[in-house]
């Protein structure tokens, strides 16, 4: 059996997890290797004859590694944490292609990967500096979807933006932003009231004007607001007593 042969052959340990020797080890062998699941390939290291890991082609250039080049245990686990950060920034800006996702869902997603807690906050914070992981945009961008779909009022919007893992601080910045001279729940609620109005006829009726005030306080709407748009369509309900009798 050829060199080659075995090589190819040999399971590679993981080098974050693998133990790691204590005195400086060489480098005997840098081979590269097709694989299906790599389109760009691997480079089996093996060290004193020994395989080692598989490694990104870009980090055995980027590491300047090379045959004959003597390496200690600190330098071992620097080339392992950059292949892996490596790995994990692909992985998560491959996450990102269909829409923006928060630090917080890339962190889990990279932890429900596999990767080390150390490799994916290194990789986010890359992510981060390149623009490509940035909440405030996200946070923008859930907004402005909510707004133009039109039907859900602040309090629904933030709860949404806080189940994508987006800071309190975040959250306020993006809608102070959006915030223009009137209150946007008030006409976002008006026109959903005349869209659904239809289901809870007729208004004055106590059971269905409970419903309705209810329905749009589950988007997210304050009871206040939801009685005023309801008020608007010219059914005569409203004012200060109703908000006491219809709480919900």
């Amino acid at each position: 059996m050829t060199g080659e042969d075995v090589t190819s052959q040999a399971r590679y340990p993981d080098p974050q997890t693998s133990e790691l020797p204590t005195s400086p080890v060489t480098i005997t062998a840098i081979r590269y290797r097709k694989k299906s699941r790599h389109p760009l390939g691997v480079c089996a290291v093996e060290l004193d004859g020994e395989p080692w890991a598989e490694l990104d082609p870009e980090i055995v250039v980027s590491e300047g590694l090379k045959k004959g080049a003597l390496l200690s245990a600190t330098r071992l686990r620097e080339v392992a944490l950059a292949d892996e950060t490596l790995r994990a920034r692909r992985a998560a800006a491959s996450r990102c292609a269909l829409r923006r996702r928060s630090h917080a869902e890339l962190s889990r997603y990279l932890r429900g990967r596999g990767f080390g807690s150390a490799a994916a906050e290194h990789a986010l914070a890359q992510l981060a500096e390149s623009g490509t992981v940035d909440d405030l945009e996200v946070a923008r961008r859930h907004l402005r979807k909510r707004t133009r779909e039109g039907g859900y009022g602040r309090r629904k919007i933030q709860e949404e933006m806080r189940r994508l893992g987006l800071e309190p601080s975040v959250i306020e910045r993006a809608f102070c932003e959006d915030r223009g001279g009137d209150d946007p729940d008030i006409e976002a609620c008006a026109k959903l009231a005349v869209k659904r109005a239809g289901r809870y006829r007729p208004l004055d009726d106590p059971h269905n004007l409970r419903k309705f005030i209810a329905f749009l306080c589950r988007r997210g709407f304050a009871q206040s607001v939801a009685e005023r748009a309801i008020c608007d369509l010219g059914n005569g309900i409203g004012g200060g007593d109703e908000e006491k009798t219809h709480s919900p």
